[in-house]
């Protein structure tokens, strides 16, 4: 799962998430600007994240449900 969000404090900036669950494992890659960027800056950003980034092993199971996903994140 791949995700970008704008947060607005008192310096408007992106954080972007790269999340995912293994068959073991959950993990998480986070990225905060110190600044808003623009469209562009996003797109390549998020395109980075889902098309260079590689888990090399066993993936969890595709038909998990959500509540299924929880726990095991909360397990970590």
């Amino acid at each position: 799962m791949v995700g970008v969000i704008l947060e607005q404090q008192k310096m408007p900036h992106h954080y972007f998430c790269l999340a995912g669950v293994t068959k073991t494992h959950s993990f998480t890659l986070e990225i905060e600007s110190s600044k808003q960027l623009d469209a562009e800056s996003q797109t390549g950003l998020l395109e980075f994240l889902r098309d260079s980034i590689r888990l090399e092993g066993e993936v969890g199971a595709a038909e998990w449900k959500d509540d299924e996903i929880e726990q095991r994140w909360k397990k970590r």
